[in-house]
């Protein structure tokens, strides 16, 4: 209200002449936008997909026709060593023993899966209990996880 009493005479008399006109009926039909539309984005793609798919096969068949032929498989014929001689048979033989870093891995797991009874008794031990080994475990790593149970 404050607002009216702040128009001029000509701002008032435009105010009412603006509020006493209509809108003019629209002749512009919602669904005959949208179905129209659709339609347009329909043709713009009517020809987008066969022409790829098109060019795909064209390409396809390019590379299969210029593909070049393959080698015929070589059969070699190798001749088999002699047999080996007997005159060291007398001579044992040493398996291969895993190298430091798979035995590690091995007893590893071995501590993991049964616990440290597993380990071998060395002429080094100390005879120290489970339970005075798991305080000193504690006492050494005191941030560490220690599981227990391995113990």
């Amino acid at each position: 209200m404050s607002e009216k009493n702040q128009l001029t005479p000509a701002q008032q008399e435009l105010e009412n002449a603006l509020s006493r006109l209509q809108p003019a009926a629209s002749n512009l039909d919602r669904e005959k936008l949208m179905y129209r539309a659709g339609q347009a984005s329909a043709r713009r793609q009517k020809l987008t997909w066969p022409a790829v798919a098109a060019l795909l096969a064209v390409l396809l068949g390019a590379s299969l026709f210029y593909q070049s032929p393959s080698q015929p498989e070589r059969i070699v014929y190798v001749p088999q060593p002699a047999a080996p001689d007997n005159t060291y048979s007398s001579l044992t033989v040493e398996t291969k023993r895993p190298p430091r870093s798979a035995q590690y891995i091995l007893l590893r797991n071995k501590i993991l899966a049964e616990g440290l009874d597993v380990l071998p008794v060395t002429g080094t031990s100390t005879g120290i209990s489970k339970d005075e080994l798991w305080r000193e475990l504690q006492q050494i790593m005191p941030n560490k996880p220690i599981i227990k149970g391995l113990l």
